[in-house]
């Protein structure tokens, strides 16, 4: 029988494979390495996961890509199936949406062990995949991030140029200044790079965004998550908490100040403390929320100083505040790359910390307050103590 689904699944990755011809890929593929045994690629859903393992599928001769959302696989047995795979000369093996597939860490770890020369590259949406399974698979299978599209990919993706990736914090933490590359440069005297980048944060956050209907796709993500995905990671849920996941998203899509009455939110759905704390937790590992402390060492549980989407284009899809969405594509951008981020203690002196450089973001008009830095959402060009928000946008 694995032998007849093995033949059928070939079948539909060359369709697939197909599909991918003249498909622009993003550019920040390039920067993906797989270089252990196993490899586990974790982000958002709609950040090219399934595009990614199929183009690196589509590479090799001796790769298998196997989608484990198709109802065909859920009660196949994948080790028979991997078996079969490799005694015909496969090497390479690419598992997407993981978590779809019974007692999959068991069943990974099975396969791992017993096929010292294949390659097992995983997927899924949730950070939270590895604490989930029920075998000890984080040794074995390092977490790659997928992020959110940048704001350089988008560029390419509008007008095929291809911009250097730029770091400003690095040549502002050595140099006390920020020097841009030439071609930005260039870029920014011949192009509307204002008018790109607000697009980019309504309507640029994922790469579907060529497909058109964004906002519609930005909706049914939300749904997708709430519904499918994190009752996976939290099986006990219950309607009401469904309902407090969706309350929390509208509420912080439209809110002024980015964080919620934690007290509120329990009368309101008749939940505990402690299952609020656990949905916020979820929310964020599930990719919708990014908690913000006043320190990178958090104790004990807290709903943090602020909560804001990860995804700015939460906002305009929802039609939330346009404040929230600055903060939240300055903190989130800085996060994926590895920054640590926290509120200041004093908003009166600025809002966000980044390895002690404190930062104030705002519109056109925003005042530098006591910060080192003002980020103001549009700018003609970089000044020294006031950068647009774009800048953040060449870090991968």
């Amino acid at each position: 029988m694995s032998s007849q689904i093995l033949t059928e699944q070939l079948k539909k990755q060359e369709r697939l494979m197909d599909s991918l011809n003249g498909l622009e890929l993003r550019p920040h593929f390039r920067n993906i390495k797989l270089n252990s045994k196993g490899d586990l690629l974790i982000g958002p859903r709609g950040t090219g996961k399934s595009t990614y393992l199929l183009s690196q599928a589509a590479q090799f001769d001796n790769s298998l890509y196997l989608s484990l959302d198709d109802l065909k696989l859920i009660n196949e047995n994948l080790y028979e199936i991997t078996e079969d795979a490799y005694n015909q000369g496969y090497r390479k093996l690419f598992l997407d949406e993981i978590h779809f597939y019974p007692n999959w860490s068991l069943v990974i770890k099975n396969i791992y062990d017993s096929f010292p020369k294949l390659k097992i590259t995983l997927s899924d949406s949730s950070s939270l995949i590895l604490r989930h399974g029920n075998a000890d698979l984080s040794r074995r299978f390092p977490k790659i991030l997928l992020s959110l599209l940048s704001f350089r990919e988008y560029i390419y993706f509008k007008t095929k140029i291809e911009l250097p990736i730029f770091d400003p914090l690095i040549f502002f933490l050595n140099k006390k200044k920020l020097n841009i590359p030439e071609p930005l440069v260039y870029f920014i005297e011949n192009e509307n790079i204002n008018k790109l980048f607000l697009e980019f944060l309504d309507f640029g956050q994922r790469p579907f965004f060529v497909e058109g209907k964004y906002q519609e796709r930005i909706l049914n993500i939300i749904e997708k998550t709430i519904y499918t995905d994190i009752p996976y990671f939290l099986p006990s849920l219950r309607d009401t908490h469904l309902g407090a996941l969706k309350s929390i998203v509208g509420y912080l899509a439209s809110a002024t100040i980015p964080t919620i009455n934690i007290q509120s939110l329990c009368s309101q759905w008749e939940i505990g403390k402690d299952k609020v704390y656990e949905l916020l937790f979820v929310l964020e590992a599930s990719g919708i929320i990014q908690i913000i402390y006043n320190t990178d060492t958090p104790k004990g549980h807290s709903k943090g100083d602020k909560i804001l989407f990860q995804d700015c284009s939460f906002y305009n899809s929802l039609g939330g505040h346009i404040g929230n969405r600055r903060e939240a594509y300055f903190v989130s951008t800085l996060k994926q790359v590895g920054y640590k981020v926290m509120t200041s203690k004093n908003e009166t002196m600025g809002d966000f910390k980044v390895n002690n450089i404190l930062f104030e973001i705002g519109g056109k008009n925003k005042s530098i307050k006591k910060s080192d830095i003002v980020i103001k959402e549009t700018l003609d060009r970089v000044y020294a103590k006031e950068w647009p928000l774009w800048i953040f946008g060449f870090l991968w």
